[in-house]
């Protein structure tokens, strides 16, 4: 999917310059593989440990259909399945596309 394939210059700009639509979750997974630790002394293997999520989203531009997908960070809260999200993308190639996290409510969580 393109959206997962963006750099962070691409993320910039579409987060500032891409147009908003609205979207719906479809599908949410953990990426158990990729282990953020927050906790310099564990007394386990997930002590301290968080994970990022991919989130599979659609959404409408110019009377079409579209779906991306997008990681969020450890940080940030996973939206559920069916979920109303707010996503920006590029009006010259709606598939270029993330979610946008503070319009959406995926405010940073600790």
């Amino acid at each position: 999917m393109p959206g997962v394939h963006l750099t962070l210059l691409g993320r910039r700009k579409l987060r500032e310059q891409g147009h908003s639509a609205l979207g719906r979750v479809i599908r949410t997974r953990t990426l158990w593989w990729i282990k953020v630790n927050t906790k310099p002394v564990r007394r386990h293997m997930a002590d301290g440990a968080r994970f990022p999520h991919s989130v599979t989203f659609s959404f409408q531009a110019d009377g079409r259909s579209y779906t991306g997908r997008d990681i969020l960070s450890w940080s940030a809260r996973c939206p559920c399945d069916g979920e109303a999200v707010a996503v920006r993308y590029d009006p010259t190639r709606p598939e270029r596309c993330i979610l946008d996290p503070l319009p959406g409510g995926l405010e940073q969580t600790q």
